[in-house]
This record gives structure tokens, sequence and C-alpha cells, in this order.
């Protein structure tokens, strides 16, 4: 009953940034409970590709563009091939994949870089010759992507790391 709840707020919201507790959820939901989503999935996915497609149409903020590409990426961590096929179902694979490698730059955050490594990663799990046609195409851009936000999220750490020195050392 949760699930089909969460999918009705999207369509009764005021604009995207109204909408960004309940992707925060969604997030919590793909994060914390890997493969046990599988029935609701095409429900879910379909809901954050309906809201890419009219961020892509519409002007909408780019932390909201942001948290639905986090979105994604978790749902391909919880079940990789279940939601690439969905995507392709839906006939968005082409539009999620290259507005996603387009906003890679644009994922600043720690926790957001995170969440999106995630994601890659599951995709490189999956075998080459399962993947659609259009990601195969896109695997050595991906793994170029993968690399630079592993230099990033370990960049962001060590700032992290350095600051917790300094703190400790004046004693506390």
């Amino acid at each position: 009953r949760f699930i089909p709840r969460l999918l009705v707020l999207p369509s009764t919201r005021a604009p995207p940034p109204a909408g960004v507790p309940l992707l925060r959820v969604i997030i919590s939901l793909f994060a914390c409970l890997p493969g046990q989503l599988n029935d609701a999935m095409p429900s879910l996915v379909g809901m954050l590709l309906a809201e890419l497609k009219n961020a892509f149409e519409n002007s909408v903020p780019s932390n909201y563009i942001s948290m639905l590409f986090q979105c994604v990426s978790l749902a391909i961590y919880n079940s990789n091939a279940l939601t690439l096929s969905i995507i392709e179902s839906e006939g968005q694979t082409i539009a999620v994949f290259s507005n996603w490698l387009q906003f890679m730059s644009k994922f600043k955050k720690e926790f957001e870089i995170r969440r999106i490594v995630f994601g890659l990663l599951a995709l490189l799990k999956i075998p080459a010759a399962n993947l659609p046609p259009v990601v195969q195409q896109q695997l050595p851009e991906i793994t170029k992507q993968l690399a630079t936000l592993a230099g990033q999220v370990y960049a962001e750490r060590l700032k992290c790391l350095e600051g917790n020195e300094k703190y400790i050392a004046k004693g506390f």
C-alpha cells in the first residue's frame, strides 16, 4: 500500500522541488532493500522515467534532476537487469543514458557521486551480451565516468579526513 501511494504523489503535487522528499524516500528504499522491490520496480522506475522526461522538457532545477538520476542509479543497484529491461521496454534507454552521461559533471557532493558509482558498478556487473545495444556502445564512456567519479570520491574523502585530523589535533 505504501508504494502505490508514493506513485500517486508525483501526479498530484506541486512543482518538482516539492517532490524532493518523495525522491529521498525512493533513494532510501532502493539503497536499503536491494533485490526486495522487484514487484514494485516497474511502477517506481516508470515514475522516475516520466519525471526525467518532464525534467528535460521543462525548466526544472538541476538538484531535482540530480536526485532523479541518483534514483535511477540506485534502481540499477537494487535490481540491475530488471531496471534495464524496464527502461528498455519504455523506450527510454537512449534518453536516459545520453542525458545521464552528459549530466555526470554536475554531481559534486560525495553522497551523490557514491550513489552514481553504485549504479554504474551494478551496470558493469551485467554481462555485456545482456545489455541493451545502446548501453553496450556506451561502456567505454561509462567506464571512463566511473574512473573520474572514483577519483572525485577519493579527493572528497581526503578533504574530510584532513578536516577530521585538524579537529582532533586541536583537542576537540
